[in-house]
């Protein structure tokens, strides 16, 4: 009878103890979740990095995507590229239907086709040599599928070698000294047809940096 009563009395005691455990655990956890909401919140609220592109509004982009974008080194050595064959492609515009004279080396009177070169490539700081000849040899030789404005494009047009020279200006057109003006002048149809020109095309080659 005795061990009963102290076996119930321990059963209670253990209960009781249970129930003190599982309320201190309940209020614990009940103190910590203010908390943990109000961070929760916090972090969703926080704005989505964003950048901001030439012609676009703002958009979200992920971290990821921002340190990303701000690794891509910048294009400055092709747009400086296109600003000079830009200039150059102007300064040639400008001596348009100017006379031409074979041996012709003034600018204010007559030029011959590589003098005309020679001419216009100072204008931008870049010094050719005097012959067309001597010119090929200079840049680096492009095929004429990748010809881009400002390239120098050579034709042989009095028996072998290159004896005439011109400057891309794209769209298979050039400009060039040749009789009796400077003047612009097809070397592809826009059927894609060779001109005289196109039918002596001889090689070409970029003076200008990339």
């Amino acid at each position: 009878m005795q061990t009963t009563t102290r076996s119930a009395r321990i059963g209670v005691a253990i209960t009781g103890l249970a129930i003190l455990l599982a309320t201190c655990w309940v209020l614990f956890l009940a103190a910590l979740l203010p908390a943990y909401a109000a961070k929760t919140t916090a972090v969703a609220r926080k704005p989505m990095p964003t950048t901001i592109l030439k012609g676009e509004s703002l958009r979200p982009l992920s971290m990821y995507m921002v340190a990303k974008a701000h690794s891509q080194p910048a294009s400055g050595s092709a747009k400086n590229s296109a600003v000079l064959a830009a200039k150059l492609v102007k300064k040639a515009r400008a001596l348009l239907n100017l006379p031409y004279k074979f041996g012709g080396t003034d600018f204010r009177k007559a030029l011959d086709c590589s003098a005309y070169v020679q001419f216009v490539f100072r204008q931008v700081g870049i010094h050719l040599p005097r012959s067309t000849f001597q010119q090929i040899k200079v840049g680096q030789a492009v095929s004429y599928a990748q010809l881009r404005p400002g390239d120098l494009v050579f034709f042989a047009t009095d028996g072998p070698g290159p004896s005439h020279v011109g400057i891309y200006l794209g769209n298979n057109t050039m400009i060039n000294a040749t009789p009796p003006k400077i003047e612009f002048d097809a070397i592809r149809t826009p059927t894609g047809k060779k001109t005289f020109y196109g039918r002596n095309f001889y090689a070409a080659r970029r003076v200008l940096p990339n």
